[in-house]
């Protein structure tokens, strides 16, 4: 299987990829961590404990809003909680939601389980306005990869332009730097971290 059929075509703005990879001996080794990789990389609310990182906290919410303590599916939202400013449509945070999640199989030797986000508004606000630094059009793809006895965790950002499109102008000065920090390699950084912690 070729990974990039699952990865949305880079178009616009800017790109990041972070991943790690992780041997073992045998298949049945790789089999076993692959699932237990799989699990870290569906329980979004631990990902901060996951990865150690101390710079954004990450709360899984249903399609309603409510915080809740289960793995991620598709129409779930993930509020995040950059540390600075927050914006003001997002009542101080930012807001994804699970666009797709899918799991696929070739046979023995290889498993891809991915899924993709997509900046958004808050929950049970879809009229409102990307509550996100980076534009709608973005995407996240988190990923965990076997092949033979090798797997792999992964992060795909894609097309990641700042969002400019809030008439607040506290938000637009806030988005600004926050997006362009995240090009300088502040969001590399967490998601190197978040994809080291899931294979730990």
């Amino acid at each position: 299987m070729d990974i990039k059929e699952f990865i949305p075509e880079q178009l616009v703005g800017q790109q990041t990829d972070a991943v790690e990879q992780r041997s073992f001996s045998n298949e049945t080794e790789a089999k076993e961590f692959y699932q237990l990789a799989k699990s870290r990389m569906l329980n979004v609310g631990q990902w901060h404990q996951i990865s150690k990182m101390e710079a954004s906290v990450f709360n899984l919410l249903d399609s309603d809003g409510k915080q809740v303590n289960r793995n991620v599916k598709v129409g779930d939202f993930v509020s995040i909680d950059i540390p600075g400013p927050g914006t003001k449509i997002g009542n101080g945070n930012d807001y994804i939601k699970v666009e797709h999640l899918e799991e696929i199989s070739d046979g023995e030797d290889e498993s891809v389980f991915y899924m993709r986000f997509r900046p958004s508004a808050p929950p049970g606000k879809p009229r409102d306005k990307t509550a996100h630094f980076f534009k709608a059009d973005a995407t996240s793809t988190f990923m965990v990869t076997r092949k033979a006895k090798t797997v792999s965790a992964e992060v795909h950002g894609r097309n990641e332009i700042p969002n400019m499109s809030t008439d607040k102008l506290i938000d637009k000065a806030r988005n600004t730097i926050i997006a362009v920090s995240g090009f300088l390699g502040i969001s590399v950084l967490q998601w190197k971290l978040l994809v080291k912690g899931v294979l730990s």
